[in-house]
């Protein structure tokens, strides 16, 4: 059992084993339910528990939340029809990697600190193998939390806690684990140097699983597509830490805490690396092809062109939006639905607001199916080339065309269809 100390006024906490510490400073008794230490500071819990809420659902529509002692005995190891077996033949490379980081210690026992230990898999491995292991994470749920500590026939020390802020004295460990967890941080590097206090002299620290990619860039992708995922399942998404990795922002936080870095991969076996090479041959032929496709149109782009859709003349401008070149501005423009038949009580004069009108291609159809229409843009060439769009096409009595910023040039006004084709 490792050294406490109190997470309210951060003196030493004096327990036994089983049994729940107390503070002689300040008088405050931990917490000790199902074999839990409960270590978060006062109303921390109910800060978290929105995204707490939102990682179960998550959680288990991904597959991770089972009830079988048998799966949580197993892991990493997990059925090949498992929702997630390709992430756990990852980790299960990842584990026998640890294992030959763990050999420079010559085979003597260690005491091991598993940060953001999830269902506490990782501490149960260990401690069979004779080591003595503290999991840390903040749920403590039966399925995939801290609480799965019932599962397995081993016993090791379980603390519900924030990693960054460990309730726990410095210099006890001689490895500390981030265990799929490093990217749940707002701040890496802090994060590193306090988890490097808890480290005896000569210790090691692991960082295994997170999301690591070469560039800023494809980490944020990987966001969107998870925000894009996670709003299927929640209607607000919380999202906790900066989300993912970076090569170098690793190297970084590694030389502020002070410590030396090494790599050692994890590919999770042949079909895993044959698939994300695939993919990444796919993804170097499609910017392969956008890049051709705007040195193609960024000639027509910067020109005066005549564009032509269902019938319906437009002159673009350069440095205006082409509604044709990628397609975006037409299927717009073919969705603008037909007004909604009167009820017979008056001939009801239906209203449309276009934003970033761009040529006014929205605002022209907009007219066409019989609303008068509001055409916005924030760009002066845009405004000039949809009036000369709405002259073309003898609609100046049922479009305006405004220049300005989205809903100001508007302000006020009620509207029955509201178009918009944002830049992305």
């Amino acid at each position: 059992m490792p050294a406490f100390i109190c997470p309210q006024c951060a003196s030493p906490l004096t327990a036994s084993p089983g049994s729940a510490p107390t503070c002689r400073a300040c008088g405050a008794e931990i917490p000790l339910h199902d074999g839990i230490y409960r270590l978060l500071k006062p109303g921390r819990l109910q800060e978290i528990e929105p995204f707490l809420a939102q990682y179960r659902r998550i959680r288990g529509d991904d597959g991770y939340r089972q009830r079988r002692a048998a799966y949580y005995r197993s892991l990493p190891k997990v059925d090949a029809r498992d929702p997630q077996a390709a992430t756990w033949r990852v980790r299960q490379e990842s584990f026998r990697n640890l294992g030959r980081v763990l050999r420079r210690f010559e085979g003597r026992p260690l005491r091991i600190l598993d940060l953001g230990a999830g269902s506490g898999w990782l501490a149960a491995r260990l401690t069979e193998v004779g080591h003595s292991c503290v999991a840390v994470d903040w749920l403590d749920d039966v399925e995939d939390g801290l609480g799965a500590i019932a599962h397995y026939a081993i016993r090791f020390t379980c603390v519900q806690a924030d990693f960054d802020d460990l309730p726990i004295a410095p210099g006890q460990f001689h490895v500390a684990i981030f265990n799929a967890s490093l990217h749940y941080s707002s701040d890496p590097a802090r994060t590193l140097r306090r988890a490097r206090a808890m480290l005896a002299p000569g210790g090691i620290l692991v960082v295994m699983d997170s999301p690591l990619f070469a560039s800023d860039d494809a980490g944020h992708r990987m966001l969107d597509a998870q925000q894009i995922a996670f709003h299927a399942t929640c209607e607000r998404v919380i999202r906790y830490g900066i989300g993912y990795l970076t090569e170098s922002g690793l190297r970084r936080a590694a030389r502020d805490a002070g410590l030396r870095l090494c790599w050692i991969p994890s590919r999770g076996g042949f079909r895993w690396a044959v698939k994300r090479w695939i993919a990444g041959f796919l993804r170097r032929v499609w910017r392969a092809w956008l890049r051709l496709r705007h040195q193609r149109f960024g000639r027509r782009y910067r020109r005066l062109v005549l564009e032509r859709i269902d019938g319906v003349s437009l002159v673009v401008l350069p440095d205006v939006f082409n509604p044709v070149l990628l397609r975006s501005g037409a299927f717009l423009a073919r969705s603008v639905p037909s007004p909604p038949l009167a009820d017979g009580s008056a001939s009801a004069v239906l209203r449309a607001l276009d934003l970033g009108t761009g040529s006014g291609i929205g605002a022209i159809f907009a007219a066409r199916r019989g609303y008068h229409v509001i055409g916005v843009d924030i760009n002066p060439e845009a405004v000039r080339c949809a009036r000369i769009n709405v002259l073309l096409n003898n609609l100046e009595g049922r479009v305006e065309i405004r220049a300005g910023d989205l809903f100001t040039p508007g302000a006020g006004d009620q509207f029955d269809l509201v178009l918009f084709n944002p830049p992305l």
